[in-house]
């Protein structure tokens, strides 16, 4: 139709350039993923990476290009989840306490480690994993209640990541 033409679709990282960048030996596409531990573009994407026998996801904003050195180059790590530990118990009840979502402490399943790119700098967060019962989401939150969230794809890829 000659409207599609005002109506594109939105930019992707390209899966070679991800693969280059992470220097990984395989990349695979996930979903798209919202999260407000960077501030980009509301459009960004999560692929699993596999580097050295191990896996990661890495969020990237929708303009995120390799050869760039801008905000376009923020991104989110997230390190496969450990279990929670009694050390946890004091954090899952703040978040409780501050979340307007009804949470309860068996709504955590497992705990993340989140590396946070921002032009030069790195944070690391931790993130918990709620289940998801029957929403078609799924969702990590962190303390302050920053969130990283994918859909029905990333939902059935990450379930058990």
């Amino acid at each position: 139709m000659l409207l599609d033409v005002f109506y594109s679709r939105n930019d992707e990282p390209k899966i070679n350039q991800v693969k280059d960048y992470f220097k990984a030996e395989e990349v695979k596409r996930v979903d798209s993923f919202t999260t407000d531990l960077v501030r980009t573009s509301p459009h960004m994407y999560g692929y699993l990476v596999n580097k050295k026998g191990k896996s990661f996801v890495v969020i990237l904003d929708q303009y995120w290009k390799s050869e760039v050195s801008d905000s376009s180059k923020d991104f989110v790590l997230l390190y496969p989840g450990q279990s929670i530990t009694s050390l946890d118990e004091e954090t899952i009840k703040r978040i409780i306490g501050k979340s307007p979502m009804h949470l309860q402490k068996s709504d955590f399943s497992k705990k993340y480690s989140a590396e946070v790119h921002h032009n030069d700098e790195v944070s690391t967060v931790t993130v918990f994993k709620l289940k998801a019962n029957n929403s078609e989401n799924l969702m990590w939150i962190n303390e302050d209640l920053q969130q990283i969230l994918t859909y029905k794809e990333g939902k059935r890829t990450l379930q058990d990541f």
